[in-house]
């Protein structure tokens, strides 16, 4: 069950891949969005967003082939806390954050 006092953060950094991180688990897994798999993606990860969280993943469905690399990372790191693949990306300021 999804941490809501944690709820969901999203980075989407300057080369366009986006980092959705759920709580409670340090289980990462990467996933290549196509137009194959991006409903299938949504329909499972949109029970967990909001309305405007739900906008801003489907901004990955884009129109044409150009979709983004996500990284779904589940941790218990504290709120505005990120680390995948070794590196804190909370600090970066290659990252923008946007964190509910």
């Amino acid at each position: 069950k999804i941490n809501g006092n944690l709820g969901w953060k999203f980075w989407k950094s300057v080369t366009g891949t986006t980092k959705i991180v759920l709580p409670e688990s340090f289980e990462e897994l990467n996933i290549k969005i196509t137009a194959a798999n991006f409903a299938y993606v949504y329909h499972i990860l949109r029970k967990h967003l909001t309305t405007s969280d739900e906008n801003f993943l489907q901004g990955f469905d884009n129109g044409n082939t150009n979709y983004c690399n996500v990284i779904i990372t589940k941790t218990n790191l504290q709120p505005g806390s990120f680390l995948a693949n070794g590196v804190d990306y909370t600090r970066s300021s290659a990252c923008s954050v946007y964190y509910r």
